[in-house]
């Protein structure tokens, strides 16, 4: 086992700083989030939580409270999930690692 250099690659690093910069203040920004530390999960739930990692998760900046998820699901299909965020109304983005996201585009995204 050896330790990786960096722990993002250049673009994921990029968006983190971007978002990072676009919430300061009134979001905190936490990354690689299980599924199952946002939602508390029953035996039904099991499986779908169990290896469901939030590429991003932002919360809020006095009280913890989960305002946002920006993920890449990738292949996997995310409408249960869109269903689940909705449900409990937290705002969600769908991220493409084949898409620039420039800091206006986030600033939108988070006044909705």
């Amino acid at each position: 086992m050896k330790l990786k250099p960096e722990l993002f690659d250049k673009q994921s690093f990029n968006f983190f700083k971007s978002l990072k910069t676009v919430v300061e203040g009134k979001y905190d920004v936490c990354c690689n989030v299980p599924l199952d530390t946002v939602f508390d999960m029953d035996q039904h739930d099991a499986d779908l939580s169990h290896e469901c990692r939030l590429d991003y998760v932002l919360i809020d900046h006095d009280s913890s409270e989960v305002k946002m998820v920006i993920s890449d699901f990738g292949k996997e299909t995310n409408s249960p999930l869109k269903k689940l965020f909705s449900k409990f109304n937290i705002g969600f983005i769908e991220m493409n690692q084949h898409k620039q996201w420039d800091p206006q585009s986030l600033k939108q995204a988070l006044a909705v």
